[in-house]
Order: C-alpha cells, then sequence, then structure tokens
C-alpha cells in the first residue's frame, strides 16, 4: 500500500475516530472487548487541523495535543520506517495501559479489540474513498517512553489511512465479469 501525500477533510478525520468508540453497539458490544484500547494520532494531512501529535481517549471521545509539529518522519520511523506513517493522512498507534492488563487472557482480549477496531477502520477509510493499512512492525517503546513518558503503556497494532496510489498493474475485474484461467 502507498499514499498520495494529500490532505482529506476534517469531518471524514473526526467521523472515522467517531466510528471508534466502544459503545453497546456492535462490533463493540462483543465480550472479546476490554474497550481500553487509546490512539496516539500522528496527523500528517487533515484540511484546518495542524501536523501534530495528539491522544485520543477512546472511552471519553476526547482528541488532545501531545505535541506540535510534523511527526511525518517519526511516524515512519516508529512504523519500522515504513513510508505508510510518513505518506498517510494520519496514522494512529493503538495503546493500552498495562495495569488494564489484570489477568492473563486480557492481552488476548486487547489483540481481539486492536483487530476489531482496525476491521472498523479498513471500512471507514473504504466508506469515504480512502484506503487504510494495518501495520504490525513498529517500535513500540518509541511510543511509551519516548512520547507518552509512561513505560506501563504497551503499543498493539498500528494503522495508516490517507489517500491510496492504485497499482496500475492490477486489472479491477467486477465480480460478474470474471472468469477463471485454469
Amino acid at each position: 500500500m502507498r499514499f498520495k501525500e494529500n490532505f482529506i477533510k476534517k469531518e471524514d478525520f473526526l467521523d472515522i475516530l467517531d466510528k471508534t468508540l466502544p459503545r453497546n453497539l456492535p462490533p463493540f458490544d462483543s465480550k472479546v472487548s476490554l474497550n481500553k484500547i487509546n490512539f496516539v494520532i500522528f496527523v500528517n494531512r487533515v484540511d484546518n487541523l495542524q501536523s501534530r501529535i495528539y491522544f485520543f481517549d477512546r472511552t471519553k471521545n476526547t482528541l488532545s495535543l501531545i505535541e506540535k509539529g510534523d511527526f511525518s518522519e517519526a511516524a515512519k520511523f516508529i512504523n519500522c520506517y515504513q513510508d505508510l506513517g510518513k505518506n498517510s493522512a494520519f496514522t494512529i498507534s493503538m495503546i493500552i495501559d498495562k495495569n488494564e492488563i489484570k489477568e492473563n487472557f486480557f492481552y488476548k482480549l486487547a489483540m481481539f479489540e486492536a483487530g476489531i477496531i482496525g476491521e472498523v477502520l479498513y471500512l471507514e477509510a473504504e466508506a469515504k474513498n480512502l484506503r487504510g493499512c494495518g501495520i504490525g512492525c513498529f517500535f513500540d517503546d518509541l511510543i511509551s517512553i519516548d512520547i507518552l513518558n509512561n513505560p506501563d503503556i504497551l503499543t498493539l497494532y498500528g494503522f495508516s489511512i490517507g489517500e491510496a496510489v492504485i497499482d496500475e498493474r492490477i486489472i479491477p475485474i467486477k465480480a460478474n465479469e470474471g472468469k477463471f484461467l485454469i
């Protein structure tokens, strides 16, 4: 996945975040979710929102500033030098306080929750004519120690959203047009 370095609408950004809020509605009403994951967000290109690092508290629905500045290179570095972090409109690091993982199986529930959120992000990006890409490789200490200054924070998953660069080598085939080559 590659992203164009284009801006997205602030309304789309906020609507995508809204869809990740824990609610007593599917998919967040399942018994496989702790509803304890929050986000560190690297905003690179969102209209009327300056490039900065933000904290999104999903339980309180609050977006607060962590640090001012352009952190697109940092988002690339944190996500194992992948351009996904740099070129996206925004990149999310899904985090949880280690103190919320009170039992061994809570870690598994936290990972299920990260997966559920990832699926919601994929669907919401598509609904806005954008694309999303999960990021499983990241330097978690850079989030917990360097950005949040809190060793009790655990990074679970990353996700970038932006306008996709379409690979022209891929031929689109509609479901009813496809013929299998055997």
